[in-house]
């Protein structure tokens, strides 16, 4: 599974996206696992912080 999301200006994970789902369940579990990870640094731009979009695959395994 693919989830797209934001890193706003502020270093902040928003506007997450599953791009390929394959369980409804893991899909929700993942996506609350990204929203507990600490700020990001967030992309420059001409030397100001810019919103910047992302995509990480995920991967199950157990």
């Amino acid at each position: 599974m693919t989830i797209s999301f934001v890193v706003d200006e502020n270093g902040k994970l928003t506007d997450f996206e599953p791009l390929n789902s394959t369980s409804l369940n893991f899909e929700k579990k993942a996506i609350r696992r990204l929203e507990q990870l600490p700020k990001w640094n967030p992309a420059t731009r001409n030397g100001k912080a810019v919103k910047t979009k992302f995509q990480i695959p995920l991967t199950f395994k157990h």
